[in-house]
């Protein structure tokens, strides 16, 4: 047997749909409306009949946990929007940062993460936490690291923080991020299953394969998740950079404080909104998308700002979504 992993062997699917629970669903609908589209042949009937039960099973999961984050933002999202956050951004930059010092092949390296990314994007909110903590205590006084871990400090205690507030929701939480992880997974593995069966049937022309998958979703490798924590009055709060397909994107904007909080584009250059700047407020405790159009984005405008203009303490979850 090779003592190495052969890539062609390796489940693809897994990595994408579980960094973030809103990208793994535009990528196992995809499939499910393309395997619907072609059941006039019996052989993708037939994957469609496979696939179908497991999409329809992960559809009610995520239905389920899209109404715990929206039902009520002040008493469930803090908790849920910071866990989104350490699924798709935060660990994927804490392990990028950890491999920039200790090679994934060395024995440091398996100290600090022993089964790589999973136990912080799967599990229960607890479970995710105790990762945290004992990746902190792996990396100890090491002082190449001493960056990276304060980074993961400042994280789990703005956590904690949100837990102790929302201690009463945390069952609910945890049953849904559990089914939605099981499901999700349950997912890319029959989608693994699809990609070879589809890959028999075509075996003379692999390309027809490509149908029946999102593959620029599978390949994107441009942040769309953004993560603010606004806790300075009037401050102007930099967010990204971004030229965007106005007709195929949209902003969706998730607002976790008691205060105010103003959006605005500008040239990079001035910071401030100027005159005739249009300027769009996030209300309390809600989530809303905009059109870039609506935002005041044009070609010369692509830098996006934040503001908390209350000083209450904001967490503002900023996603680029398909229109």
């Amino acid at each position: 047997m090779a003592d190495y992993i052969w890539n062609r062997t390796v489940n693809f699917f897994i990595h994408p749909i579980q960094q973030s629970y809103v990208g793994g669903k535009k990528i196992i609908d995809y499939t499910e409306q393309a395997l619907l589209a072609g059941i006039a042949d019996p052989a993708i009937l037939t994957l469609h009949t496979f696939f179908h039960t497991l999409w329809a099973q992960h559809d009610l999961d995520y239905a389920a946990w899209t109404v715990l984050k929206s039902a009520n933002p002040g008493k469930t999202l803090g908790v849920m929007q910071l866990i989104d956050e350490l699924t798709s951004t935060n660990i994927r930059k804490w392990d990028k940062k950890i491999q920039d010092v200790y090679d994934i092949d060395t024995t440091e390296y398996k100290t600090l993460m022993p089964k790589h990314r999973i136990p912080f994007q799967t599990g229960t909110v607890a479970s995710r936490v105790l990762a945290i903590n004992t990746l902190i205590t792996a990396i100890g006084s090491d002082a190449s690291l001493a960056t990276v871990k304060a980074s993961i400090v400042t994280f789990v205690t703005l956590l904690n923080t949100a837990i102790g507030k929302q201690s009463g929701q945390l069952n609910n939480i945890d049953s849904a991020i559990i089914a939605l992880d099981a499901s999700s997974l349950a997912a890319a593995q029959g989608m693994f299953f699809v990609y070879a069966s589809l890959l028999a049937k075509f075996y003379l022309t692999p390309t027809n394969v490509d149908a029946y998958f999102d593959i620029p979703e599978l390949h994107n490798t441009l942040q769309m998740v953004f993560n603010a924590t606004l806790k300075i009055m009037n401050k102007e709060r930099a967010i990204c950079r971004r030229k965007m397909d106005t007709t195929k994107y949209s902003v969706k904007f998730t607002h976790v404080g008691t205060g105010m909080v103003n959006v605005y584009y500008t040239n990079g250059i001035a910071k401030k909104p100027g005159v005739g700047t249009i300027i769009t407020t996030l209300q309390p405790d809600s989530s809303a998308t905009y059109t870039f159009d609506a935002l005041g984005y044009t070609d010369l405008k692509t830098f996006l700002y934040l503001v908390n203009t209350t000083g209450s303490k904001a967490q503002v979850k900023i996603e680029i979504v398909l229109t």
